[in-house]
């Protein structure tokens, strides 16, 4: 199957680009007021609703946004519920913080202690935390915040970017992973790089009449590979797993649990490396595949042959002689992720527990992330 090709059609701009822009656009044509409800009612439009939602907000002019849309939801009949992290308010945002108190929406404190059932009543959850200028390590009620929103099981919809990434790089020690991003007056070009396409599963853009002082510029995503191994019969799972990636550019699959492949909806445009476990005994797939794909050269095994239960070293040294970057395999059902003689070793862990791990390729950089369902 031919590799899925990599284009440069996104355009996006820095986020100086788009804090000028959104600076020159507020002086000169559109109040600052009116620019956060433009905001706020494009993300109302860009999602189909279902309540009761959680507004999950920090304290700047993201939150803002969310304050809008939390209005509009109650206007519209869609229960919501505001949850804040902090009790201070851009000047904007209290604006319309205070309408949505008018109109008797409920707000609460989020808690930093039992967060962990904090959302489970919850349908959809509105993600308004930390913008795109955002740096450094979440902390604080933040982190235990993006903690809650991920293992919520609910829809997630982030404003503007995903909480936690950095709107330049797209990198983020902890960030929010979304159903959908919206992006509001351009995409940046942390919608595309780094750690995004794990982050996003869908991305859109609405524009608000912000006009760019400077040109959107072309940028390239990294090549996506959603990396699975030991299913062991739970279709399920794997289907969960690849709904929720289905901006994949390639799919590994390193062995038991051949047959759960049928459940894999492959388009096309989707390419499919796959190799034998030991517990695939019909299977004709070789044992082990050396491939280069997104231009890095990888060694590809499910790992009982290499008798990785008892230790990496002979994987390494396969993989090495080889000339391969990365060595990926499975057979212990353990998440794991190293380096040995110069060679990355990942372990995706097991398919049947929830386990599995995202690579992300973008030229010589390589990113591992490990995953759970």
């Amino acid at each position: 199957m031919k590799e899925k090709s990599r284009k440069a059609v996104n355009k996006a701009v820095s986020v100086q680009v788009m804090r000028d822009s959104d600076a020159w656009t507020i002086a000169n044509k559109i109040p600052s007021k009116e620019l956060m409800y433009r905001a706020g009612e494009g993300i109302f439009h860009a999602v189909e609703w279902n309540g009761p939602v959680a507004v999950v907000c920090g304290s700047g002019n993201n939150a803002g946004d969310g304050y809008v849309v939390a209005d509009l939801l109650q206007s519209s009949g869609v229960s919501c519920t505001i949850f804040l992290l902090s009790e201070k308010f851009s000047e904007d945002g209290r604006y319309y913080f205070e309408r949505c108190k008018e109109h008797g929406i409920p707000v609460k404190l989020f808690p930093e202690e039992q967060w962990e059932s904090v959302f489970q009543d919850y349908k959809m959850i509105l993600d308004c935390i930390l913008g795109t200028g955002f740096q450094g390590d979440v902390r604080g009620k933040a982190a235990v915040a993006i903690d809650a929103i991920n293992a919520s099981g609910a829809y997630v919809v982030s404003a503007d970017i995903n909480s936690g990434l950095n709107g330049d790089s797209g990198y983020g020690t902890k960030y929010v992973k979304s159903d959908l991003t919206v992006s509001i007056g351009d995409f940046k070009f942390g919608h595309f790089k780094g750690l995004a396409k794990a982050a996003m599963k869908e991305k859109v853009n609405i524009d608000i009449g912000i006009e760019l002082c400077e040109e959107a510029a072309p940028v390239q995503e990294p090549f996506k590979l959603l990396v699975f191994s030991d299913s062991h019969g739970r279709k399920g799972k794997v289907k969960k797993i690849l709904e929720k990636h289905k901006n994949a550019d390639g799919i590994l699959f390193l062995g038991d649990g051949e047959k759960d492949l049928e459940a894999l909806p492959l388009g096309n445009e989707i390419v499919l490396y796959q190799v034998r476990g030991n517990c695939d005994r019909e299977s004709r797939e070789a044992v082990t595949l050396i491939k280069e794909i997104a231009g890095i050269r990888f060694y590809i095994t499910h790992g009982y042959e290499q008798g990785v239960k008892y230790g990496l070293a002979k994987l390494a040294a396969f993989a090495k002689k080889e000339n391969c970057r990365a060595a990926l395999f499975g057979h212990t059902h353990r998440v794991h992720l190293s380096e040995e003689e110069g060679v990355v070793l990942f372990n995706p862990g097991s398919a049947a527990n929830g386990d599995y791990g995202v690579i992300l390729i973008d030229g010589e950089k390589i990113d591992f992330l490990s995953e759970q369902i």
